[in-house]
């Protein structure tokens, strides 16, 4: 198989449909062109694909994580927005800067399904990507982009991060001024793009270092490196066949050795390999009497630092829902300790203090100053 150039790309686009998706090869000498599903499965051989997914399926959300929470925690920020339970839904943090958080929500089955139809396909994958951010890349304009072509709509909204697909004739002119408001709204035809494609011209804009799943090194390694070291064996199938009884009783016999040296360790070996295992893990010798007692300890502290933050995470989202509506107040500082939630706010008016005083704690109010405590 010949090897290709490092700046050819395989792109496949997968829709909530199977039968609407797309593969498009890449060469960087050539133009663009559509692909077979089986074409794709070849070249990803030596090229893992790019992968981009349908946005209708997949919820893009900026988050502000609280202190005391962290990341791989972020679906208890988002519980309240779901229509669905956190076991039905898959959560995955795009990326990370500071204490805000850019996280992908979409259905379980739904990602199984993606992932199941590349596998079936036989394709290996370099990045997984929701199209929506193709579209933050390739549109820097604070207008609305509708893009169409003679059988959809596709409307990118810049500040929501929303992308709606429609067909041609769902989309007449009141409820495209109602979906924008006071944004201008731009149109582009699919035909005009370069290359003509919304696929090529969305790959050509992919956002650095952002991946729904990151794919095991084996997956994305190119099989003509494997093909080479056959290669430099030079060997006939004549002589590959000679060798592979042999091969056989050497794999057997070295197992054999493996075997006999394990047999051959005393009980109390294994006590003290076990020991040592237990002790790396903990952090301190244990013996394999106290292993289970430990274990066990340890979970319960676990469980009571979850219902702690959860304690805390409540609280927060008390007040929070009462600040979502009095935008003039700010937070000036937050503390989620081991005493409870505090806050102090800033822009705090007198009727806010009425307001406020209902919300169980203790309150604190000075020249539009606010101190709340509340011991959990």
């Amino acid at each position: 198989m010949k090897r290709r150039n490092n700046k050819d790309r395989l792109v496949v686009r997968l829709d909530i449909h199977s039968k609407l998706d797309e593969c498009w090869w890449l060469p960087d000498t050539s133009a663009p062109q559509q692909i077979t599903l089986e074409s794709a499965a070849e070249l990803s051989q030596q090229v893992p694909a790019l992968v981009l997914l349908d946005s209708r399926a997949i919820r893009l959300d900026w988050l502000e994580r609280p202190p005391g929470v962290k990341n791989t925690e972020a679906g208890l920020l988002l519980e309240d927005q779901l229509c669905q339970s956190l076991e039905e839904v898959e959560i995955c943090v795009l990326q990370s800067q500071g204490r805000r958080l850019r996280t992908a929500v979409l259905d379980q089955q739904q990602a199984q399904d993606w992932q199941q139809r590349l596998q079936d396909a036989g394709i290996r994958v370099d990045c997984w990507l929701p199209e929506a951010l193709c579209f933050e890349q390739a549109w820097q304009q604070p207008s609305m982009l509708l893009l169409q072509d003679q059988q959809q709509h596709w409307l990118y909204h810049p500040q929501t991060l929303s992308l709606l697909n429609l067909r041609v004739g769902l989309l007449d002119a009141g409820n495209l001024s109602r979906l924008a408001g006071d944004l201008p709204i731009q149109t582009l035809d699919v035909v005009d793009l370069p290359d003509a494609s919304r696929v090529v011209w969305l790959a050509r804009h992919q956002p650095a270092g952002v991946t729904l799943w990151k794919a095991p090194a084996w997956w994305k390694a190119p099989a003509w490196r494997w093909l080479e070291i056959c290669k430099k064996i030079k060997l006939r199938p004549a002589q590959v066949l000679m060798l592979a009884p042999w091969m056989v009783i050497l794999l057997a016999l070295m197992l054999q050795l493996v075997m006999n040296s394990w047999g051959k360790s005393s009980h109390d070996d294994v006590k003290t390999r076990l020991t040592q295992a237990f002790a790396e893990v903990m952090g301190a010798d244990v013996s394999l009497q106290n292993a289970r007692s430990l274990l066990d300890a340890r979970l319960e502290r676990s469980i009571q630092q979850r219902h702690w933050q959860q304690q805390r995470l409540d609280a927060w989202a008390e007040l929070e829902t009462y600040l979502r509506d009095a935008r003039h107040i700010k937070v000036q500082q937050l503390s989620l300790n081991r005493q409870g939630v505090r806050a102090e706010l800033l822009g705090v008016t007198a009727a806010d203090q009425r307001v406020l005083q209902r919300l169980a704690g203790r309150w604190q109010f000075s020249d539009k100053h606010a101190v709340w405590e509340r011991e959990l």
